[in-house]
């Protein structure tokens, strides 16, 4: 009974001596253990495998126990004894050693599902930009759908004004003309002498829009108003407004008109503080100063003393011996034509022109007009013939008033022209009937 108690007792040490060793073997290879389960798994393996070689050497031990006596019952209790005390010393290391494995799987268990729940935030981060971006993506089709309707509303706006607009060209057969005439003007620039093509693109438009007008085979054709008046004239006048608002930088550079004060009507425009009425205008070729035909006086200071003087008593002075006066205030070139202009002054055929300006003299560059005019404006001379200098050039449109500049001069000219066809009457009618003529073009 003695031994069979000593040989449990044995086999008892002999199992904890077996776990501490596994735990050796755990520590050698627990880094191949991946998990929990693994581990366990292992765990059951190995104590299955230990319990079988523990009952094989208890029964072998036993065995042999029984052969030898009671002798070595003593050694057995013996190493019993000195086994106990190594389990109890090694026991907590065993636990140690299980605890740590055991955490250890634990922690790298935990590591990975921290970073699935990482993966999985992100994943969720991304899914808030997208389901953003979406919204955002919402919001410009839907203001992309208001602009779509919003010019939706500006079409059909568009297209009731375009119907409006048929209905007032078939009741005036000119609109649709002033709106391509308007745009093909626009088109081509401001004109500038600087700015040659520009000012021939608007030359063109013009003559382009003249021939294509509704009514080009009617200008001959008189037109009547209701009362039996003569109204040719609104037509010309209308459609010379049109390029007084579009080419006015074109006419005042070629023909020298003023869109504040002509009228288009062939009569000059005094200043509007003059109680005097106009006369009749014209458009004569800018001649240069040393043309056989232009007679070119220059008044220095221009007082009241010269420009009081009559323009026909001037021509009538040139012919005498002793010239125009002694003192030459009143300066003339090629003065010697002063008898043929004061024959011409009474000829209706072939009439004699004045025209007057006043600016500094640096500023002249020896013709009637500015260099780049194609025309500029004469009077008659018989209209002004037996009035002051200062008279007729204010009934002519140029204002002398005020005080007397020393950096001025004023300049008379006189022309008489070859041609009568040179001459021509500055109206609408002749601007659109004659614009080829005028401008050279």
């Amino acid at each position: 009974m003695k031994n069979q108690k000593s040989l449990m007792v044995f086999s008892v040490a002999f199992i904890i001596v077996i776990l501490y060793f596994f735990s050796g073997i755990y520590k050698h290879f627990k880094q191949d253990i991946d998990n929990i389960a693994n581990y366990i798994y292992l765990l059951v393996f190995n104590v299955f495998i230990i319990t079988i070689i523990v009952l094989s050497l208890v029964v072998f031990i036993h065995k042999k126990l029984e052969e030898y006596g009671s002798h070595w019952s003593f050694i057995t209790e013996a190493l019993i004894v000195v086994l106990l005390i190594g389990i109890f010393i090694e026991v907590p290391h065993v636990n140690h050693f299980l605890q740590e494995g055991v955490m250890e799987t634990i922690r790298e268990e935990l590591n990975k599902h921290d970073a699935s729940v990482l993966a999985l935030k992100n994943a969720l981060i991304d899914r808030e930009d997208e389901i953003r971006v979406l919204r955002n993506d919402k919001s410009n089709i839907s203001a992309a759908q208001a602009e779509i309707n919003s010019l939706k509303n500006n079409l059909i706006a568009l297209r009731a004004e375009k119907d409006q607009l048929k209905e007032i060209i078939k009741m005036d057969y000119l609109v649709g003309w002033e709106i391509e005439t308007k745009n093909a003007l626009e088109r081509c620039g401001e004109c500038r002498s600087n700015l040659p093509d520009n000012c021939q693109c608007k030359r063109i438009a013009i003559k382009e829009s003249i021939n294509s007008s509704p009514i080009p085979n009617e200008f001959s054709i008189p037109k009547y108003d209701k009362n039996g008046v003569f109204d040719n004239s609104l037509i010309f006048s209308r459609m010379g407004y049109i390029y007084l608002v579009y080419a006015s930088d074109l006419l005042k550079l070629d023909l020298g008109v003023d869109r504040a004060t002509f009228k288009g009507n062939g009569i000059s425009s005094p200043p509007v503080d003059s109680s005097m009425v106009g006369i009749p205008e014209y458009w004569a070729p800018n001649k240069n100063d040393g043309d056989g035909n232009v007679i070119t006086c220059s008044i220095v200071n221009s007082s009241s003393k010269d420009t009081g003087r009559k323009v026909g008593d001037i021509l009538q002075a040139a012919r005498k011996p002793s010239g125009i006066n002694d003192n030459k205030a009143i300066l003339c070139k090629n003065i010697q034509q002063a008898g043929q202009a004061i024959r011409y002054s009474k000829n209706r055929d072939r009439p004699a022109l004045f025209r007057c300006h006043k600016f500094p003299s640096a500023f002249y560059k020896n013709t009637v007009g500015r260099p780049e005019a194609k025309r500029v404006f004469f009077s008659r001379l018989s209209d002004v013939f037996d009035l002051s200098i200062a008279e007729a050039c204010t009934k002519t449109g140029r204002n002398l008033s005020g005080q007397a500049n020393q950096e001025e001069t004023l300049f008379v000219w006189i022309f008489i022209p070859d041609d009568p066809q040179e001459v021509i009457s500055a109206t609408w009618e002749n601007l659109i009937k004659k614009y080829g003529l005028l401008v050279g073009f």
